[in-house]
């Protein structure tokens, strides 16, 4: 078994246009059939898009995903590797001091969307 990543080709959306890739990742398998490789899916993975690479929070919730999905596969230790290492290698797991960066602002952003507004009008009824 191995990952491919399958590149998102939605030509017609606004964020293809602007350059805004993603890909999603699969699980694999190779048989044969009739003499001929064919390859089948044995997982979906998880979508990725490359604009959020910077974003810990969203590569976070991107391994959540990822652990959720391959846990009831029971892959053995070797094979579990290969795909942690092949997933990682284009979205890199968060460290603990990214995530608590992104924590961080994340608090200071629901500051200050609940702060009051200052210097807006209110309605008169």
């Amino acid at each position: 078994m191995y990952v491919r990543w399958k590149p998102q080709q939605r030509q017609l959306q606004k964020a293809w246009r602007e350059g805004r890739r993603s890909q999603t990742a699969v699980l694999v398998t190779t048989e044969r059939v009739a003499g001929q490789p064919r390859q089948r899916i044995v997982a979906y993975l998880g979508h990725f898009a490359e604009h959020w690479r910077p974003n810990a929070g969203y590569r976070a919730r991107f391994w959540a995903r990822v652990e959720q999905r391959l846990a009831p596969l029971a892959l053995d230790t070797p094979t579990r590797a290969a795909v942690d290492a092949k997933l990682a290698a284009v979205v890199p797991r968060p460290t603990a001091a990214e995530l608590a960066e992104w924590e961080k602002g994340r608090a200071a952003w629901w500051a200050a969307l609940r702060a009051p507004a200052s210097g807006r009008r209110g309605r008169s009824a």
